[in-house]
This record gives C-alpha cells, structure tokens and sequence, in this order.
C-alpha cells in the first residue's frame, strides 16, 4: 500500500469496504480509483528485546543492533525512491516539452496488452461506470510510454550515448534493489524477449538522466 492509500484507509473497521480516490497527482504516477475489503485488523506488538530468545528470532544481538538495521533499511528505501522520483520526473519532463502525435497503429498494440492485463487482474471489480476511465488512463499511458521510448533514443542517438553491457547489468541490479520494495520496473525473475527490451529501455533512460544531471541547467537542455 502507498501513502494515499493508507492515509484513506485510517479508522477502518474490520468487515468495513471503502472507495479509496488517488489525488491528481497520484494519478499521473498511474494510481487508479480502487475499493478496498478490510477483512481482519491485526494489532503489533513491539517485541521484548531483553528477551534472548526474541533476539535470536530477530537475528540481532542487541535492541540497538535491531534499530540500526531498521535505520540502515529505511534509508535505502528513501534512496531509492528518491532515485524513482527523479526518473519519474524526468520523463515528466521531456514528455510536456517534446509531445508529439503518433499513429493509431504503433500504440494500439501496447495498449490492448495494458487493457488485457488489466482485465486479467480484475475480472470481478471492474464496475461498468468505471470501465470507461479505466480505458482513457490506460490509453493515454501506452502513449506517454510510447512517445518516452521514442524519446530516449532519440536523445541517446543525438548525444552519442551508447548502452553497455555493465550499464545493463548495473540496471538489472537497480531493479533487484527496487525488489525489495515492490517498485522493480520489470520482472527481474523472469529471462524473456520483452523484459530485455523494456530493461535496454530503462538503462538508456537512467544514462541519459546522469548525462542530463552532470550537466548545467543550460546544457541540460536535450537537443532534439
């Protein structure tokens, strides 16, 4: 569960079902509209930690061994996401300044697929007054992941940035990292034709963001 959800979810009782609404903004980041079934609420203890036995569960040897791992963990998740965050804006940012049209038949492909998966996932909660939304969100996002495509080669070609294979394998390994947070890009677990596209994609799109970033603001400016 992100932030918006949990913050909608607040005071919910067990057994109670509520519509959770992303913001504008959440929504431009691919959050749809969902209803949520809270079946169990669990209460969370915090452990005992001059219990040895606790502590050998834990794998810690000490309650300050636990809360700098604890610390340690937080702050590669915030870096992470922070990482996320910067890429989302970027790709934000060169799709509002270099939008352009594309034909039916490149994004329509793309875009059943996204309504098939879709389907697939929600076969029973799709309500008809939604399906429509639904439809426009997910047209416009195989567009805006189309036209990113065509972008970052674009600029990777016009700026002589080339893919190796350690820029894919350190892509790869970004991605087991975002694993662990349920954020990875693609399934890293699994060796198909399209995962190793998606992941060129994700790698030329990291270079040219550390190629923009080592850059002033008036160099930065990608040349199309």
């Amino acid at each position: 569960f992100t932030s918006w959800m949990c913050e909608q979810m607040q005071g919910m009782r067990a057994g109670e079902t509520r519509r959770l609404e992303p913001s504008e903004a959440e929504q431009q980041k691919g959050a749809c509209p969902l209803e949520v079934h809270l079946h169990e609420v669990f209460s969370v203890c915090w452990p005992n930690l001059t219990d040895e036995e606790v502590l050998n569960q834990l794998k810690v040897e000490s309650e300050e061994n636990l809360r700098n791992k604890l610390r340690d963990r937080l702050e590669k998740e915030a870096v992470l996401h922070a990482k996320l965050d910067t890429s989302r804006q970027l790709a934000t940012e060169l799709l509002r300044k270099y939008s352009f049209d594309l034909p039916t038949a490149i994004v329509y492909p793309r875009y059943g697929e996204y309504l098939h998966v879709y389907s697939e996932k929600n076969k029973e909660d799709i309500a008809a007054n939604e399906l429509a939304s639904i439809r426009r969100y997910l047209l416009q996002k195989a567009v805006e992941e189309t036209q990113l495509e065509m972008l970052v080669k674009e600029i990777g070609q016009k700026h002589g940035l080339i893919l190796s294979e350690e820029d894919l394998r350190q892509e790869l390994l970004f991605q087991l990292e975002l694993l662990t947070i349920g954020k990875n890009q693609i399934n890293v677990l699994e060796k198909r034709s399209e995962n190793r596209e998606t992941l060129r994609h994700l790698a030329l799109l990291r270079k040219i963001e550390h190629f923009l970033l080592s850059k002033t603001p008036h160099e930065a400016q990608p040349a199309l």
